[in-house]
């Protein structure tokens, strides 16, 4: 006697079950069961035995998967491949006065400017800041840290010396940046490399080699960078220097939470005399040796955690 069982909605199932459950039926139909039998012994409807049957025969074993859900990658985007890769390549090897947009700094505003300058295409704010993050360029603001992991240095700093830098800023309606410097973020690998002829719109004189990215985000998220032709050193930190605080209202307090170079930039002879040029507009705070504490910026409320894991952009 056949072994009854209660109706199943494959809809309750998940999609291996779903998928274990077609094998299945596939299997008692070859031995030559019925479809009522085999509804019977798999608790499924007859008719749902059936189309599941009539999917093999069509199409064999692979019909047999649950289709994918949601959008395919890339669907909605405005911008074409070629596209992307000619904005990052400009963005990658031209300063913002060199083709276009305002400003001195790389932002996202300045990027949504010159795809509109170059393309012809608007995108909004939310589109662009999910194109930089796909190319890497975007970092959260600090918002909450992960005290627990966090090394004792570390542990101290943000327990006792950054509150104290916190109630200086409001005193002082000075701007908190966070700053960050590592290698280049490639776009994603599916993009074409532009032609010569649409990346060089100028000759910036500069010898093309491992490129790097200079960059900050404040507490309320907005970001700006610079793209450096080799590691960070004295004569770029203070470019970097001279275009963040051009222009500004607010004097900023810089936290260095990343360097990733043999001797502190920060500490030498040329960008110390800057500094204390330019002390009411920029003042730089330390955290602890990032050889003892590896910062990762890219997650919320500059994530100082002890890994070095490197955030993806968006699929």
């Amino acid at each position: 006697m056949l072994q009854t069982m209660s109706t199943i909605d494959m809809r309750s199932l998940s999609s291996e079950a779903r998928h274990a459950r077609r094998l299945e039926v596939v299997r008692l139909r070859s031995t030559g069961l019925s479809f009522v039998a085999i509804a019977s012994q798999t608790g499924l409807s007859r008719t749902g035995v059936f189309d599941i049957c009539k999917r093999h025969n069509a199409a064999g074993a692979d019909a047999l998967r649950d289709k994918p859900n949601g959008r395919k990658t890339g669907h909605g985007r405005l911008l074409l491949p070629a596209q992307e890769s000619l904005v990052c390549a400009l963005i990658a090897e031209h300063t913002p006065e060199q083709i276009g947009p305002a400003g001195l700094l790389w932002t996202p505003a300045g990027v949504a400017q010159l795809i509109e300058q170059r393309l012809g295409i608007s995108l909004q704010r939310r589109a662009m800041r999910l194109y930089l993050a796909r190319w890497g360029y975007v970092r959260h603001a600090p918002m909450e840290r992960s005290r627990a992991r966090a090394a004792p240095a570390l542990q101290h700093w943000l327990d006792c010396d950054l509150p104290a830098i916190e109630v200086r800023a409001r005193l002082e309606a000075a701007e908190i940046h966070w700053a960050h410097e590592g290698a280049l973020p490639a776009a994603a690998s599916d993009l074409p490399r532009p032609a010569p002829s649409e990346l060089r719109l100028i000759d910036t004189g500069r010898a093309l080699g491992e490129e790097f990215v200079l960059s900050t985000v404040t507490n309320k998220g907005s970001s700006c960078w610079m793209t450096l032709q080799g590691p960070l050193d004295a004569a770029a930190c203070i470019d970097f220097l001279r275009r963040l605080t051009e222009g500004r209202k607010h004097k900023i307090f810089l936290m260095l939470d990343r360097m990733r170079v043999r001797m502190p930039v920060h500490q030498t002879e040329a960008v110390v005399e800057w500094l204390a040029e330019h002390d009411e507009l920029v003042e730089v705070f330390c955290l602890p040796d990032h050889e003892a504490v590896q910062v990762r910026p890219d997650h919320s409320r500059a994530a100082l955690l002890p890994s070095s894991v490197e955030r993806k952009g968006h699929s």
